[in-house]
């Protein structure tokens, strides 16, 4: 029995040592694991900051551009149809009146009065679809 507590008074150093050392170890390691997902988050940060800016940029210079400051409807169509074409990203730019109304864009435009379109259907059509009981609204379903 002596002998015993003799051994395991004996290791006891080396059991605490060890389990100190295994605490600093995950210590460290939660550290690391959140110096990573910090510097992680301010590199996403920084790209969303450059993509914001850019598109801050992009409507600066369609703002500066007078067919669209004097609503010029076929001026405009052209104009932007160059830079829509030229981002990577974008595939279209509108450009609409205070009220709400399409003025001109990089594609071609229903022109809308009172739910009548100069081609025959609003465009709010082609995204709503009624098939029995179930509405769709681009990809959100209502109904059974």
């Amino acid at each position: 029995m002596r002998r015993k507590l003799v051994a395991v008074a004996a290791l006891a150093p080396v059991v605490a040592m060890l389990s100190y050392n295994e605490y600093a170890m995950r210590q460290q390691r939660t550290e690391e694991v959140r110096e990573q997902a910090s510097q992680a988050a301010r590199q996403a940060s920084s790209e969303v900051e450059r993509v914001v800016e850019g598109l801050r940029s992009l409507l600066i210079a369609v703002t500066s551009m007078p067919s669209i400051r004097h609503a010029d409807a076929a001026a405009c169509n052209e104009a932007l149809t160059s830079p829509a074409a030229k981002v990577p990203n974008i595939r279209t730019i509108f450009v609409l009146a205070p009220n709400g109304k399409p003025i001109c864009g990089s594609v071609l435009l229903m022109y809308c009065r009172r739910w009548k379109c100069r081609h025959g259907r609003h465009p709010a059509d082609r995204l709503i679809k009624r098939r029995k009981t179930r509405i769709t609204i681009g990809t959100a379903v209502v109904g059974p």
